[in-house]
């Protein structure tokens, strides 16, 4: 099967400039007047937002997911992926080799897209959470980052040190306690970075964190 799609992307993506339009235009047309669900709304207002670029027709070859609060979704390098709509919280390792395959006015490599681009038939990469001392972490088991919520609610938990950490509210307001004795309040929308040698940190609250961390392959 991933031969089957690493042939179909290639071939929407690789559509001479000159007639692309017209036959993705086409396409949009019969589709809409045949399609209904989920993937048929995808393909229609994509085609509306971005006329002509075959993304909108690649996009039948991706996974539709919906994210529920407090649901997570790990994706590999090599994943293509697009972001609807909504909100959510993205961590992701230093990189410089962002590559985008349409659905953009930014630059578009697609020959460096197909050539790294990983077409396995992968099941929902959903990351499950694990309660861990006040709070919910998600741990994708790469040593890259790892990410932990508190609340929303009452927050009574710690940051275990010995890490970086960015610590983001979402949500009402939480102080954070370094062993040292000093005190940082945060509100909503505010962040801090914590670094390592802080050690321990206490956080107290009423509201909604997010952490992100450094991870392990362990996870």
């Amino acid at each position: 099967v991933h031969t089957a799609l690493r042939a179909a992307l290639t071939r929407l993506l690789t559509l001479n400039r000159d007639g692309c339009e017209q036959l993705v235009g086409d396409f949009v047309a019969e589709w809409k007047r045949l399609g209904a669900g989920a993937h048929h709304d995808t393909v229609v207002e994509l085609a509306e937002r971005y006329p002509g670029d075959p993304g909108a027709v690649a996009a039948l070859l991706l996974n539709r997911v919906s994210l529920r609060p407090g649901e997570a979704l790990f994706l590999p390098a090599g994943n293509v992926h697009a972001y609807l709509r909504g909100t959510a919280v993205e961590v992701m390792a230093g990189s410089d080799n962002v590559l985008r395959a349409g659905l953009t006015g930014k630059h578009v490599d697609i020959a460096e897209v197909l050539a790294v681009v990983d077409f396995s038939v992968l099941p929902i990469p959903f990351t499950g959470p694990v309660p861990a001392g006040g709070r919910t972490e998600f741990r994708p088991g790469v040593p890259d980052f790892a990410l932990s919520t508190a609340g929303p609610g009452e927050i009574g938990t710690r940051l275990e040190g010995g890490a970086p950490s960015v610590v983001l509210c979402l949500d009402g307001s939480a102080d954070l306690v370094a062993e040292s004795g000093e005190v940082l309040a945060l509100r909503r929308g505010e962040s801090v970075f914590v670094p390592a040698c802080c050690g321990r940190v206490s956080v107290r609250g009423h509201g909604h964190l997010v952490a992100a961390t450094v991870g392990s392959r362990e996870g």
